[in-house]
């Protein structure tokens, strides 16, 4: 069938539910008065109709939908992340060098409430302790939580990525207002440290999120992609959201470790013209 007489007939079933939903509202104000089971049947077929009305309109929505680019050979994307992966525990001490004090582990999926109150000092992960800014239990456990996920961007209150490690940010951060006020200077990806631009913490998780997953794409305000690291991106970043935390201009993207030099864009564009469609 096609496209058009599918769209026709999809329009014509939402009309024969428009109808019988009202038949169903006109039986159930006679059946209430008169008989208590009639009323119940008729609540049913009420139910069920409005139900499919919904659902028939949904379909009508998407078959009126103009075809995206690349179409009919979209992009394939890898599946939507969805939940992070277990991956190991990040260990918190209340000791610089993480050899006394241990207070507890942190993961993707631990209740951080449990840490209110207590004070952290250092934490070790990949067996590497690391001595970072003396704060409450319950934001390091935020805040380093997804340091276990592979695709995890390490923000730094530092040029050199040296030391004062803030925190973690991955595709499974939905807290990045924890980072507010925290200033970062570089970020470390796939053990690599960038010097970024000096933003707030807030900023730098939502636009730094995306991680360094095979399928993200970096975004610099430089031709060659040599610096000026702006923002990463993947398939399920929203790109108008990224025009909330940065304002700066993008003049090349790194794409599967290959620079594209681009027209200079403002980063939602970018972002738009980068991921296919959306």
């Amino acid at each position: 069938m096609k496209s058009k007489s599918l769209l026709k007939y999809v329009m014509q079933l939402v009309a024969i539910a428009t109808f019988t939903s009202s038949l169903a509202w006109v039986e159930l104000a006679s059946a209430q008065q008169s008989d208590p089971c009639s009323y119940s049947c008729s609540n049913e077929c009420r139910r069920y109709t409005e139900q499919l009305s919904r659902r028939l309109h949904q379909i009508q929505q998407t078959c009126g939908t103009p075809n995206p680019p690349n179409y009919p050979n979209p992009p394939t994307y890898p599946p939507n992340p969805g939940y992070p992966p277990a991956g190991g525990n990040v260990e918190l001490y209340h000791s610089d060098s993480c050899s006394s004090s241990f207070v507890g582990n942190t993961n993707p999926y631990s209740s951080c409430s449990t840490f209110r109150g207590q004070s952290i000092w250092g934490v070790k992960y990949n067996g590497q302790c690391l001595n970072i800014e003396d704060a409450d239990g319950e934001f390091v456990c935020q805040a380093f939580k997804s340091a276990s996920d592979p695709s995890a961007v390490a923000l730094y209150h530092s040029d050199s990525c040296s030391g004062s490690l803030v925190g973690f940010t991955s595709p499974y951060t939905n807290n990045c207002s924890l980072f507010a006020g925290k200033s970062i200077w570089g970020i470390k990806v796939n053990g690599q440290c960038i010097n970024i631009s000096d933003i707030d913490g807030n900023n730098a998780c939502e636009l730094f999120k995306a991680g360094v997953a095979t399928s993200s794409i970096k975004l610099y305000h430089s031709d060659s992609c040599s610096s000026s690291l702006i923002a990463t991106m993947n398939p399920y970043t929203v790109c108008e959201d990224l025009g909330r935390w940065t304002n700066e201009q993008v003049w090349g993207a790194m794409i599967n470790g290959e620079c594209k030099n681009i027209q200079d864009t403002d980063v939602v564009t970018a972002c738009r013209l980068l991921r296919g469609y959306r």
